[in-house]
């Protein structure tokens, strides 16, 4: 119940609601020895303190979840405590710890390339080039993340994906093609009531006007495109 709570509450972006209920369900399953339950209730109680940017919190339970599954030698639970740890460690600005911990969790998981968690593990890699400067690598793992996102019918893969790829091509000079793909990316988080990734496309349509020199719609009563979707 306190699992189903939480996850509820993550999709209603209330971080702080579901990090208090997956602590009481990890605590439930490690009294009941459900080891796979704790561990993935550890680590979306890692996800959420990243979500409320409490980055030392967050890597605390990554680093408990990671303890727990590493004996177990269960390739789903190891890899995605890897993959969110090294999530961790990039918000962190670790770039070349995290960058070991993605690559030790993508060995892990090719067995398992069409599972959710595999998906996970190319968001992550795209995000870490992106903080690279790599626009080219992360554009590659954010096509990768969308074949599977479509194929998995994961709206919240989907948003990530194209927010990722609009990101990067602002960078690799393609600025038609990064607001015409940000553009459709925020309608489709609206769709999905997704308030979390909605913010973070309204970030990168403000970049792209940051960057380059656009003719801006007509719906944007302003001639300052940038600060209008930073007021969004």
């Amino acid at each position: 119940m306190n699992d189903f709570i939480a996850l509820v509450a993550t999709h209603n972006n209330d971080f702080a609601k579901a990090a208090k209920h997956f602590l009481l369900a990890r605590d439930a399953a490690i009294q009941t020895g459900q080891v796979r339950v704790a561990i993935i209730a550890t680590t979306n109680l890692g996800e959420n303190f990243t979500m409320l940017n409490d980055h030392q919190t967050s890597l605390d339970w990554m680093q408990r979840g990671l303890s727990l599954a590493r004996p177990t030698g269960w390739p789903r639970s190891v890899g995605a405590c890897l993959m969110h740890t090294a999530e961790t460690m990039r918000r962190m600005h670790q770039l070349d710890v995290a960058q070991d911990l993605l690559d030790e969790a993508l060995q892990i998981l090719a067995p398992l390339a069409e599972a959710r968690s595999f998906a996970g593990a190319l968001l992550y890699l795209g995000n870490l080039a992106l903080d690279r400067h790599d626009y080219a690598r992360a554009l590659e793992s954010f096509q990768r993340l969308q074949e599977r996102a479509d194929a998995l019918n994961q709206g919240d893969f989907q948003i990530d994906a194209r927010r990722g790829q609009a990101h990067a091509l602002t960078y690799l000079k393609k600025p038609q093609l990064a607001l015409e793909i940000a553009r459709a990316t925020l309608q489709l988080a609206r769709q999905k009531n997704d308030g979390y990734r909605e913010i973070e496309v309204l970030q990168v349509l403000a970049n792209i006007y940051i960057q380059h020199s656009l003719p801006i719609p007509s719906e944007i009563l302003t001639d300052n495109a940038a600060l209008y979707y930073l007021q969004q």
